[in-house]
Parts: C-alpha cells; sequence; structure tokens
C-alpha cells in the first residue's frame, strides 16, 4: 500500500497523508529531469505471466500475448475477470508470481524509465488543484503553441480562452463535467506522444457524444501507437485489430473481431443442432 494512504487496525477505513503525498510528489517532480530512452516500437510481448495483489491469489494467470508495434487491442471480460489488472502488471505496480513482460525487446527498463514512456487514460479522470498548463503538462516540458494546440484538438480551446492556460481548477475537477475531465486526461497524453496507450475503460461514465468524440481523436492521434482499451462498450473496440477476452484471470480468447463473431456464430449453430436432437429424442421416446 502506498504511504501516504494509512489505515487504522481492524478497520476498512483509509485516510489520505497529504503531508507523505506531497513529499513523494516532490520525489517524483525531481526525476522530471533523468535522461531516459524512448521505445523505438510499441511491441509487447507478455510470456507464461501470472499476476496477484497483496493476498498472493494470482489475478492473472499463465497469460501469453503477443501484440504488435501499432496494434489497437480490446480487453473485454467480466467484473473480476482481470481486465484492470493487466495494466497496473505493466506498469509494474507488484512484481509478478511468474513469467516475463517484455516492452520494445526488454525487460530490465528501470520503472522511471518504464513508466515514462507509458500514457493511460483512467476511468477516474486524475485532475490537479492547479492551473490548466499544470494539468496537462505537470513536468513543464511543452511550448504554449503547443498546449493551445492541444485544448484546441481535445475541444477545450475556448473554455479556457478568457482565463488562458492560468485558468485554476479546483482538486479532482469539481468545475468540470466528467466528460471535459476526461478530455484533460486525452490532452495529457497526447502531449507525450507515447508509443503505447492505455485506456481503462475511460468513456464508461460519459455521454455517447464525447464518447465518441474521444475515441475519434484517439484512432487519428494514435494511429501509430498501440492502444490497449479495457472496454466497457462493446462499440468502443468493434474496430480494434484484435480482443483479448479475460475469463477468472484467465486468457480464453485472442482474435480480430471478424474471427470472434465466425466462432460465436459456429458454437450458435452448434447448440441449436445439438438442442433439436435432443429435442428429436424426446419426441421419438414419447411414442413408444
Amino acid at each position: 500500500m502506498p504511504d501516504e494512504i494509512s489505515t487504522e487496525k481492524n478497520k476498512n477505513k483509509f485516510e489520505f497523508n497529504r503531508k507523505t503525498a506531497n513529499a513523494n510528489l516532490e520525489r517524483i517532480l525531481k526525476s522530471k529531469d533523468n535522461k531516459y530512452e524512448a521505445l523505438k516500437s510499441g511491441k509487447v510481448s507478455i510470456r507464461d505471466f501470472s499476476y496477484a495483489y497483496a493476498n498472493n491469489n494470482p489475478v492473472l494467470k499463465s497469460i501469453n500475448l503477443e501484440i504488435n508495434h501499432g496494434d489497437k487491442i480490446g480487453v473485454i471480460g467480466r467484473t473480476g475477470a482481470g481486465k484492470s489488472s493487466l495494466i497496473s502488471a505493466l506498469y509494474r505496480i507488484r512484481p509478478p508470481l511468474s513469467g516475463i513482460v517484455e516492452i520494445d525487446g526488454q525487460i530490465d527498463r528501470s520503472l522511471f524509465e518504464l513508466r515514462i514512456n507509458l500514457s493511460i487514460i483512467p476511468q477516474e479522470p486524475i485532475i490537479f488543484a492547479d492551473s490548466v498548463r499544470v494539468n496537462l503538462d505537470p513536468f513543464d516540458s511543452y511550448s504554449e503553441d503547443e498546449l493551445w494546440n492541444i485544448l484546441e484538438s481535445i475541444g477545450l480551446k475556448n473554455k479556457f480562452k478568457e482565463d488562458g492556460l492560468e485558468h485554476e481548477l479546483d482538486e479532482g475537477g469539481k468545475t468540470l463535467s466528467v466528460g471535459e475531465k476526461q478530455l484533460v486526461c486525452l490532452g495529457r497524453a497526447m502531449l507525450k506522444k507515447s508509443k503505447i496507450l492505455f485506456i481503462d475503460e475511460a468513456t464508461a461514465n460519459v455521454d455517447l457524444e464525447t464518447d465518441a468524440f474521444i475515441q475519434t481523436q484517439i484512432r487519428k492521434l494514435f494511429k501509430n501507437a498501440t492502444v490497449i482499451t479495457i472496454a466497457h462498450r462493446l462499440k468502443t473496440i468493434v474496430d480494434s485489430d484484435k480482443i483479448a477476452i479475460l475469463e477468472k484471470g484467465k486468457l480464453v480468447e485472442f482474435e480480430s473481431p471478424k474471427q470472434l463473431i465466425k466462432v460465436s456464430q459456429l458454437r450458435c449453430k452448434s447448440y441449436n443442432s445439438n438442442n433439436r436432437q435432443r429435442h428429436q429424442s424426446t419426441k421419438t421416446y414419447h411414442t413408444f
């Protein structure tokens, strides 16, 4: 558990430690000048990979996945199937129980180098109590023109035009709609131009119009990146190159949408055929 969060003994009560959180933030900000090697490709290889949280009960079991650079991958499954755990594992939140993850041909990148090369649009958007500038570019790495271009791309330029990039946002983005918060997160990811983008059910709580806009921008601006999408709506992944289906921590299917539909149709035909045969047998039995 992160040290900025403490819990009382025998109680399911969590308390946020702002002092420790600020110290951790300072540590992170000091690392902004660290040198790192950018990914050359977004190829991801996951081999015999099992993953667990503190209780060591596997939430991912013997996963094998080969994702080529530029692939658009959808991940679906019931609640608790291991969808978000897959992203947690790729960010190395905890060490694996077994197996390896190879990104761009390497398995031994430092945690800093790994995470700075990845981008994520999370299910719960993160908005800092600070300016629009800091929310888009916390490490002050981009020019003012680049920030305005991003705001225009995500449709928020007019919203902040009056106060400019110094417009102050409340913690959690209380003055923004859910869709606008997600657009700010999309803007952060767009600035980084990462070779790998994760989308963790990011449009689950937004209206259909904002959902469509976000999907359009992702397809347009991340067409050369590897995009792994945890899906809430099937509509968001129907044009994926492949869809991974997780069930109780296991990968049960990894095929193109067209192939999955074909397999589903064959199973339906087989099911219907078996039902007709059973029905015919029952009718034959009753004639005696």
